[in-house]
């Protein structure tokens, strides 16, 4: 068996290259990282517009529903399209939205029972420019017995 002497470098030639990473490793590593990100940069983006996108819808629906629940909540003789052409969003809703247009239509539906028929329609834009599809809810009030 060979001695070697404790400052021998023959060993610590051989840790180095064990323990240590080459150029070649290091810039595999960083191309493979640079194509990671190059996939998950526009995925990222593409999910936080999803995202937009959903919360907006959902705002716009719960704006209508609540323009409907305290429109239909009027007296008979209140329903009427002056009134609807009155009803506006609410600053919340309003400042959420992109350019909302809000549409309230009365009909009288003169079938047995007579009734009207409420719309509301909710309009917005997303950071494009382009309409979104609307929000279109409807309801019915009936007269109550011994309105006139």
């Amino acid at each position: 068996m060979k001695h070697h002497p404790p400052h021998s470098t023959r060993g610590l030639a051989n840790r180095s290259r064990v323990a240590g990473f080459t150029l070649i490793e290091l810039m595999v590593a960083m191309m493979m990282l640079g194509s990671l990100m190059v996939t998950l940069v526009p995925l990222l983006s593409w999910v936080n517009a999803q995202r937009r996108a959903a919360a907006a819808r959902q705002v716009a629906v719960h704006a209508a529903i609540n323009v409907l629940e305290h429109f239909s909540a009027r007296s008979w003789n209140d329903v009427t399209q002056d009134a609807a052409d009155a009803v506006t969003l609410s600053a919340d809703s309003a400042a959420l939205l992109r350019e909302p247009r809000l549409k309230v239509t009365v009909q009288l539906v003169e079938k047995q029972p007579i009734s009207k028929r409420i719309a509301v329609e909710l309009r917005w834009k997303n950071r494009a420019g382009n309409d979104l599809s609307p929000v279109r809810l409807t309801s019915f009030v009936y007269r109550r017995t011994g309105t006139p």
